[in-house]
């Protein structure tokens, strides 16, 4: 989802090593009409990361912390907790094992209840408060939004310089004592449908633009994933490497790595196959430390 300032929306916090728990979490909260925002899902393609991280956490009414031994001395998770609480977020931490917490855990939790949860399932009295909690955080949120654009604005303006309507004309609304009414509102989306040419050249135009931008910054991430999971391995950190290679391995569409080989070479170090000769020499290294 696009992490705007109207709805707001639960950030996931975890580690990839938890993947399929903070995916059941993710389908739960859509399931309940929830919005999130979860790597990678949600990362736009092209983009910094570290960029969007931020701009996520810092828009989000709450921060969901899939908590595990693993997640705990992850990187990234202890980043993005410390950026929610320095954004003053709420955390809500999710246990899904038996751990004790390391003493920067104990440190960024001190204050939060631990909710304890072994499996994801809307009927457990555990995943029930956690639902409760997060729709509350969302709808004070958007609560506040709305209070905040009343205040800042009493009229809503409507140019119209379409057929029909006089060009001088401003249709003004006064938000606090007139709404449009249905008659309005159908007469408004006749005056726009007088000009179908128009209006279907610019929805052509937006739709190619998003899809050629969307397909070539994607892919543009894809490669800095790759790139990054190369260097982790240039410095023998193989844990990290695995986790970036395995993202980057996610596709199972065998037409994108015959393209990736045809545009690329089949012995590059994009392709499908070195990819996951990479991967497995990762593994490898891990199992022998």
């Amino acid at each position: 989802m696009d992490g705007d300032e109207i709805m707001g929306y639960a950030f996931i916090s975890y580690s990839t090593k938890n993947q399929s728990a903070a995916d059941a979490m993710r389908a739960l909260f859509n399931k309940h009409e929830i919005d999130t925002w979860m790597a990678p899902y949600d990362i736009p393609a092209g983009s910094e990361y570290a960029e969007v991280l931020y701009d996520a956490l810092s828009k989000c009414s709450c921060l969901v912390l899939m908590l595990t031994d693993v997640s705990q001395n992850s990187q990234w998770v202890r980043k993005e907790v410390n950026i929610a609480i320095t954004s003053g977020k709420t955390i809500i931490p999710v246990k899904l094992e038996d751990i004790e917490l390391n003493s920067m855990m104990k440190f960024y939790l001190n204050d939060q209840q631990i909710v304890p949860v072994h499996v994801i399932d809307d009927n457990s009295a555990e995943i029930q408060s956690i639902l409760k909690s997060v729709i509350g955080l969302i709808e004070k949120k958007e609560e506040a939004y709305v209070s905040h654009i009343n205040s800042e604005s009493d009229i809503l303006e409507i140019p119209c310089g379409e057929k029909g309507v006089d060009q001088n004309d401003d249709y003004k609304i006064d938000a606090k004592s007139k709404e449009i009414n249905d008659d309005e509102k159908i007469e408004i989306f006749k005056e726009v449908l007088k000009r179908p040419k128009v209006l279907s050249g610019i929805v052509l135009i937006v739709v190619l633009m998003i899809f050629v931008f969307s397909a070539d910054a994607w892919q543009q991430y894809r490669f800095e994933t790759a790139n990054r999971a190369y260097t982790m391995m240039e410095k023998q950190e193989y844990a990290e490497a695995a986790e970036l290679m395995e993202q980057y391995l996610d596709v199972s569409w065998t037409p994108y790595w015959k393209m990736m080989e045809l545009v690329n070479g089949k012995n590059n170090k994009f392709s499908k196959t070195e990819a996951e000769a990479a991967l497995a020499k990762c593994r490898e290294m891990i199992t022998e430390e």
